[in-house]
């Protein structure tokens, strides 16, 4: 199964774009041209700024974060992603190569998903899929960040 993560918006985007809107619409009748600024302002936030981020099976609105380690750690995260460990080490920086461990996480749903990338070749290549991590696991990575 195939998982894939979308940009959503989440409650605080639509409240800034909302404010934007509203001080736009009011300041309208004060001043034309910065009422209609900040309309535009708010009506593209509306449509452009999503931070938040959705499972496609999940109804839990996630956070992200992108870890640089140091490739000494990967055999260990890599266990820990796929369930053998209940452990992992984190070495930051980029002793003997660098990996990228990408989280997305609710702690609220108490819910984690994570990709892991090598530096290879000037860039980050896709070393895992997108895993969902069991409920202890998501703790213990939670906890972590």
């Amino acid at each position: 199964m195939d998982n894939k993560i979308n940009k959503v918006h989440t409650i605080m985007d639509l409240c800034i774009s909302g404010v934007f809107i509203v001080a736009g619409i009011g300041l309208f009748f004060v001043n034309k041209g910065v009422g209609a600024l900040l309309f535009i302002c708010g009506f593209l936030l509306l449509i452009f700024y999503k931070s938040g981020y959705k499972h496609e099976n999940s109804g839990a609105i996630l956070k992200h974060k992108s870890l640089e380690l140091s490739r000494k750690c990967q055999d260990s995260v890599l266990h820990f992603l796929n369930g053998q460990s209940s452990d992992f080490e984190m070495i930051t920086g980029n002793d003997g190569g660098s990996i990228l461990l990408e989280v997305w996480y609710s702690k609220r749903d108490n819910v984690a998903y994570a990709q892991l990338f090598t530096f290879q070749e000037m860039s980050y290549q896709k070393f895992t899929e997108i895993m969902e991590l069991p409920a202890n696991a998501a703790q213990k990575l939670m906890e972590k960040l």
